[in-house]
């Protein structure tokens, strides 16, 4: 017995018979197909596990100067990424509560890429329609930025400042 494709796809031939093939009910869909079928909570728990991973690999080998990671920096990204939990009810809350948090973790820790652990609450206030919101903390990320970091080398209080200590 030989098996003979047809060009049609849907029809087979053996020994001069035409068969019809039936796929089953299984279909070739895209990934933006299946995840449109996940209910909400589960497409934002997978990017807040997304987010954390992200945020943790980031603070892990983010170069620039500052305290080491400890718990805190650690919690801190965790606790961005927890946001993402619920960045669908309060989208500009979200969006406000994790540059602030963002900030906390820049002006004491060493520099994290703030693209990263912004780009879930950005996106989704962008996409709520806070546009303005989105690019005033997209900009303030950029001006806050240089700034935090020149806070951090200034020389503690009552010492002088040395060749090593930029200040300004």
């Amino acid at each position: 017995m030989e098996l003979q494709h047809s060009t049609s796809g849907r029809e087979a031939t053996t020994d001069g018979k035409v068969i019809e093939h039936d796929p089953g009910g299984l279909e070739v869909t895209c990934l933006r197909q299946r995840l449109r079928h996940l209910p909400a909570p589960v497409v934002d728990a997978g990017l807040a596990v997304a987010l954390a991973v992200a945020n943790t690999i980031g603070i892990r080998v983010a170069p620039g100067p500052g305290a080491r990671p400890d718990a805190v920096a650690y919690a801190l990204g965790l606790t961005i990424a927890a946001l993402a939990l619920v960045r669908r009810r309060w989208p500009l809350a979200v969006l406000l509560a994790s540059a602030a948090t963002l900030q906390i973790y820049v002006s004491n820790y060493t520099s994290t890429y703030p693209a990263v652990p912004l780009s879930v609450a950005l996106a989704t206030a962008w996409a709520a329609g806070h546009r303005r919101w989105s690019l005033l903390v997209a900009a303030g990320r950029r001006l806050l930025h240089p700034g935090a970091a020149r806070l951090r080398r200034l020389p503690a209080v009552g010492t002088e400042p040395t060749a090593v200590d930029p200040v300004g």
